[in-house]
């Protein structure tokens, strides 16, 4: 699997099945959800910022959109 979002954003986490995944974009880390495993339909994103705290709450959100499934 290629390691980055189309829209070049780098991948950390992935779930397929819930649809969200979590990233790194230029500035940020983001969880995005997105819609029948197309990579390419990323949509309603968290925003957080880039430090380790920031990652730390965007990995926290990651897991609760999974648990949501969105």
């Amino acid at each position: 699997m290629n390691r980055t979002l189309p829209n070049g954003a780098l991948i950390i986490a992935i779930d397929f099945d819930a649809g969200v995944v979590l990233a790194q974009s230029e500035n940020d880390y983001v969880t995005w959800s997105f819609y029948n495993q197309d990579l390419s339909s990323t949509a309603s994103g968290h925003y957080f910022g880039n430090s380790d705290a920031d990652q730390a709450e965007a990995r926290a959100d990651y897991v609760e959109r999974c648990k949501r499934g969105y």
